[in-house]
């Protein structure tokens, strides 16, 4: 007996199941899908500021922001040596008719300056520091003065610079005797000892 099969049950039979694919994190229950939206650990586009933060260039005002004046300069040229007052004669040269302000400059020459300094002339230089104090190198000469008696003069000038063409000037000034006739007269005379003597001297300087 030839029995035939119900074309339900072919159909049923040829129709392939579908397989449930299971992802790492499918609970089952329910996906949030927290691996697209919640991944923030990567911040590198959206979190570094090195860039927009670096303010080393715009905050940097050291050269901006400098208002220190500019240094005081002497003037160059010939100065005139005014209104000269004796501050100590410390063997009272001027007890015997000596005009000890003769011992300083008429006129002084001003070359080569710049804010640390100038030149008297070409062996001595005055430095000038950072509050304006004036220290030159000390100048020797010689000044006959009779009697057959020769003065050895050394002088320093010291002072304050106190504007471009005003100097407030200190001459400390030595004096020794050259050791002759006329001299050893001089000396006896002297308080103190005698030579060598030391004379400060109190003047204003101006460019003529």
């Amino acid at each position: 007996m030839k029995q035939t099969i119900p074309w339900l049950v072919i159909l049923a039979a040829c129709t392939p199941v579908e397989e449930t694919k299971l992802e790492s994190n499918d609970t089952g229950l329910y996906d949030t899908g927290i691996d697209d939206i919640e991944d923030t650990s990567d911040t590198s586009d959206t979190e570094d500021t090195s860039d927009t933060q670096d303010t080393s260039d715009t905050q940097d005002t050291s050269d901006t922001e400098d208002t220190s004046p500019p240094r005081i300069v002497a003037q160059e040229g010939t100065w005139d040596v005014r209104n000269v007052q004796l501050i100590e004669d410390e063997c009272g040269l001027g007890n015997w008719g000596q005009d000890v302000t003769s011992f300083v400059p008429a006129q002084f020459e001003v070359s080569t300056a710049d804010e640390t300094g100038f030149n008297l002339d070409s062996q001595t230089r005055c430095v000038v520091d950072e509050n304006y104090q004036i220290s030159c190198d000390s100048q020797t000469f010689e000044e006959n003065v009779g009697f057959g008696c020769t003065f050895t003069i050394t002088n320093q000038f010291l002072g304050e610079l106190e504007a471009t063409n005003d100097i407030a000037v200190d001459f400390n000034i030595v004096i020794d005797g050259d050791g002759g006739l006329g001299c050893g007269a001089i000396n006896l005379a002297l308080t103190n000892g005698g030579f060598p003597c030391d004379v400060i001297l109190y003047a204003n300087a101006q460019p003529n």
